[in-house]
């Protein structure tokens, strides 16, 4: 599943538990589809995987939106514990529906711990009660080892009993309904879902998933893995269809590793992670990947300038669409504060510009450049993280747009990547001349130290360029080379 479906999936979840008109889900549908033009097109790939990379510091800060359900409110009183039944008519429903292995309940359960939401999975229902001893029971262990699907009546009751103890009225519900059976025995009751995800994943990775995990499920053995998928794609396929024709279907990309999927997105549906929060996600982590392939360059003179090359087109890619020149949405949301193309000119610009300079200038042989660029992107790029989540209401004396926490976080993140960069580069053996370890760390720690002073400076946009020159300029001195 990638990064922007879950975006999409958290909107939708928002929106429809908010009461949400059919329209506002339309928009949101038209932003996904425009929210697809990405970093590549600037020839720029590396930071793609810069984003996840940085993603366990950008996600520092806290939301400032107010979503229905925002975390720090009141719990909601349990209705059902207090003596009172819910009204079905007032449960708002999801249904989550996708072939086995399609990654269904490790997402609802991602989605659970952001939403005040119960998830309730039909078949691990299914599943305890074939463990109650009862005839019922028993026969949905026998159907469910043949792969088929049980009557529609057991399921509904045991939904409908589960929702009502539940005490609450929002529900994720995984795997349900599964045919043409059970949507009519469901609707039956008054209820109505708000909208369906259904996650598509290619039988090949759902196969794949399914053998690999162990939870000691009779019905994870390829031969009723196989069937398992046969009853999905007669049974359940029609009911997406039908809801399709309704409008209600929210399809999402689910072939890719569900530990990657939730993160970065969901902070960005929430405002935690917003047009601030992926700018320094790209910050953070375009520089570090981009370091990562210097070792793979050949040892030719030309290689430093084949490698500037990649941050030198992204410098005139942000140069042509600052311009005006050309027009990229996606762009402004995750490189600028403002989304105004002109911002594009001044820090973005002077980004790029920085990493091709320090690439001709010092290249592998030397830690200088190296240790500038570990400081640009590791130690700046954490500076704000910090500062907007431990800082506030603590600013520096000569500077109240930065905090001691940020200054602090630039210096030892700026550090660490500067020493593990170096030392890599030093144990490949392209450092001319070898450096220590010892030298290696004193000297980091001291252009850190600088580094963490010139990136508390008010210099605003300029900051780029000031923190690259002082972290260059005393690694110089220091190294001599």
């Amino acid at each position: 599943m990638s990064f922007r479906s879950v975006t999409w999936v958290s909107r939708q979840l928002r929106s429809a538990l908010q009461g949400s008109t059919a329209a506002a889900l339309q928009r949101d549908s038209a932003s996904l589809a425009s929210q697809q033009v990405t970093w590549s097109r600037m020839s720029f790939g590396a930071g793609l995987a810069a984003a996840g990379l940085a993603t366990f510091v950008t996600s520092l800060p806290q939301a400032d939106c107010a979503p229905a359900m925002e975390k720090g409110q009141a719990p909601p009183i349990n209705l059902a514990k207090a003596g009172f039944a819910v009204p079905k008519t007032s449960r708002k429903i999801v249904f989550v529906l996708g072939g086995p292995g399609s990654g269904k309940g490790t997402q609802c359960s991602r989605l659970v711990a952001e939403y005040d939401l119960v998830h309730l999975s039909a078949g691990d229902l299914l599943r305890a009660h074939m463990k109650s001893g009862t005839t019922d029971g028993q026969m949905v262990a026998d159907m469910i080892k043949n792969g088929q699907i049980v009557p529609s009546y057991v399921t509904v009751n045991l939904l409908d009993k589960a929702m009502a103890d539940s005490g609450k009225t929002q529900f994720l519900i995984d795997g349900f309904p599964r045919n043409e059976e059970n949507r009519a025995a469901f609707e039956k009751t008054g209820m109505e879902p708000e909208f369906i995800l259904f996650f598509n994943c290619p039988e090949a990775v759902m196969e794949k998933r399914l053998m690999g995990r162990n939870e000691g499920r009779t019905d994870d053995n390829a031969e009723t893995i196989r069937k398992r998928f046969k009853v999905f794609l007669e049974s359940s396929m029609p009911i997406i269809d039908y809801y399709n024709k309704q409008g209600k279907v929210r399809k999402v990309d689910a072939d890719r590793d569900p530990s990657t999927v939730f993160i970065v997105d969901l902070l960005r549906s929430n405002g935690v992670l917003g047009p601030r929060g992926c700018r320094k996600a790209t910050h953070i982590g375009t520089g570090l990947v981009y370091l990562l392939f210097w070792p793979l360059y050949s040892p030719g003179p030309s290689a430093k300038f084949v490698c500037a090359t990649v941050p030198g087109l992204a410098t005139f890619y942000f140069w042509m669409v600052g311009i005006g020149a050309c027009r990229d949405k996606s762009l402004l949301e995750r490189s600028t504060r403002s989304g105004q193309r002109q911002e594009l000119l001044k820090g973005p610009l002077w980004y790029g510009l920085a990493h091709t300079l320090l690439t001709v200038a010092f290249w592998r042989t030397s830690p200088s450049g190296i240790t500038a660029i570990a400081m640009l992107c590791a130690g700046d790029g954490a500076a704000e993280g910090f500062g907007r989540r431990y800082g506030r209401g603590n600013p520096l004396p000569h500077n109240s747009q930065k905090t001691w926490a940020g200054s602090t976080a630039c210096l030892i993140f700026g550090f660490l990547a500067a020493v593990a960069y170096i030392q890599t580069a030093a144990y490949l053996g392209l450092l001319q001349p070898q450096q220590p370890f010892g030298s290696i760390v004193a000297t980091s720690a001291i252009v850190s130290l600088a580094s963490a002073a010139a990136e508390s400076l008010p210099v605003g946009e300029w900051d780029n360029v000031v923190i690259s020159l002082v972290a260059a300029t005393s690694a110089r001195l220091l190294y001599g080379c």
